[in-house]
């Protein structure tokens, strides 16, 4: 772990993370493995809005703002009322928009296809494994780490899910981008976030 920093990611004062791709950084280590330099990225105006996009876009898939949007403006092009805020106004305290009931889609693989994606290695190698990644991104060790950062590093740099957990590089994003942070800045502990990323690693990756 130690100081290590993701791609590109540098704190800065204000506790915000750069992403410029600095040509005298040390190439990052994960897991004894080598990650490879990158030569190029986006500028650091680039990178906080990046981070800033992602986190509006997990709210918005939480709270289900774009459907409930959506369903509001399907009802006032159907009705086509004179006055469409009074209409709204009335809409969502007559009918309030409900948010839809999810559920998980089922692994309906052949058992010897999901076996083929099984992480079986020790709970010891992946928790090591699952804190080298959370100190990338918390170079300072204050014990927390910003969601979308994390999120954007992972897309900007995919080698580091790669070459840490090769069976579940698109599972651990999509159970990163569900857990609740409690926080409205997105900020996750390393319990939280090995708590979610073990939930994840314990079934098959691959899909």
């Amino acid at each position: 772990s130690g100081n290590r920093q993701p791609p590109g990611v540098g704190a800065t004062s204000n506790g915000a993370a750069d992403f410029c791709r600095l040509p005298h950084r040390r190439p990052l280590v994960l897991g004894g493995c080598r990650l490879p330099e990158q030569m190029a990225g986006p500028t650091m105006k680039d990178a906080k809005s990046a981070v800033l996009s992602e986190e509006m876009s997990i709210f918005a898939d939480q709270t289900h703002v774009k459907e409930m949007l959506h369903e509001y403006l399907r009802r006032v092009l159907l009705n086509k009322p004179d006055d469409p805020i009074s209409f709204l106004m009335d809409e969502i305290k007559r009918n309030p928009f409900v948010i839809p009931t999810l559920s998980a889609m089922p692994d309906d693989r052949p058992e010897e296809e999901k076996a083929k994606y099984i992480d079986a290695r020790p709970i010891e190698e992946k928790m090591s494994l699952l804190k080298d990644i959370f100190d990338l991104f918390d170079p300072n060790q204050t014990g927390s780490a910003v969601r979308a950062e994390m999120l954007v590093g992972f897309m900007e740099d995919k080698s580091i899910l790669l070459s840490a957990f090769p069976k579940h590089t698109s599972e651990i994003p999509q159970a990163l981008e569900l857990l609740d942070c409690g926080k409205k800045e997105g900020t996750i502990t390393f319990e939280k976030f090995s708590d979610g990323m073990m939930e994840c690693l314990a079934v098959a990756g691959g899909r």
